[in-house]
């Protein structure tokens, strides 16, 4: 993960305006980002019930039913097997999606880094 970069936070006197554009516009993009992640996080954890909802479906229908043990248990694994692949791959997506919001984060403040120190070094 790349360190945040606090450069380009110190502000110059005769740049101020550009500085708190800048800063501000940061923080608009790093608030942008975030609040989609997390509806991003939210609609995983829906997908995570509705497969445990799911498997758990399963495996009272086939009690319901007066099945053979076998059958029961065959479902029983059936489901769990189910609800572990579909928990995975949201575990998955969820993890791909933290990296990449935290690079994105990360972009975010490293970007300007450059432009302020030219700034400074003109001053």
């Amino acid at each position: 993960m790349t360190p945040m970069n606090f450069d380009h936070m110190l502000p110059n006197a005769a740049n101020l305006k550009d500085f708190n554009e800048q800063f501000m516009g940061s923080f608009v993009k790093m608030a942008e980002l975030t609040t989609a992640t997390q509806q991003k996080v939210a609609g995983q954890q829906l997908a995570a019930m509705q497969a445990n909802v799911a498997a758990f479906s399963k495996v009272a229908d086939a009690y319901s039913k007066e099945a053979k043990p076998a059958d029961v248990y065959a479902a029983h694994v059936d489901a769990t097997k189910t609800l572990t692949e579909e928990l995975m791959g949201v575990a998955r997506k969820a993890w791909e999606m933290q990296s990449e919001t935290s690079e994105k984060l990360a972009a975010i403040w490293a970007v300007p880094a450059p432009k302020a120190r030219a700034a400074k070094a003109k001053a």
